[in-house]
């Protein structure tokens, strides 16, 4: 099951959030299809339940270290991109501010 990375704090602003990570002493703005998957990940999802819309979106959170147990979800990604023979591109909806 994926979900929110203990020890973040998670800031609703409008249609964006704020994730505060005390431990990397950072903070995220989340945007767009950002938001949506933070609401699952508060909620826990199982990979295989990721909507395909948010795969990128997924991505870009394990990068920022946002998520527990990630390796489910790299292996995953792995094996669907290994498949598929191509990876697909989207904006960045994750900002990191040190």
């Amino acid at each position: 099951m994926l979900r929110l990375r203990e020890g973040l704090r998670v800031e609703q602003l409008g249609p964006e959030v704020a994730v505060l990570d005390r431990r990397a002493e950072v903070i995220h703005r989340l945007t767009g299809p950002a938001v949506s998957a933070i609401d699952l990940l508060l909620e826990g999802v199982e990979a295989d339940d990721v909507p395909a819309s948010l795969s990128a979106t997924f991505d870009e959170l394990v990068a920022a270290d946002l998520v527990a147990e990630a390796q489910s979800w790299t292996r995953r990604r792995f094996m669907k991109k290994a498949a598929a023979g191509a990876a697909a591109w989207t904006a960045a909806s994750v900002t990191t501010f040190a």
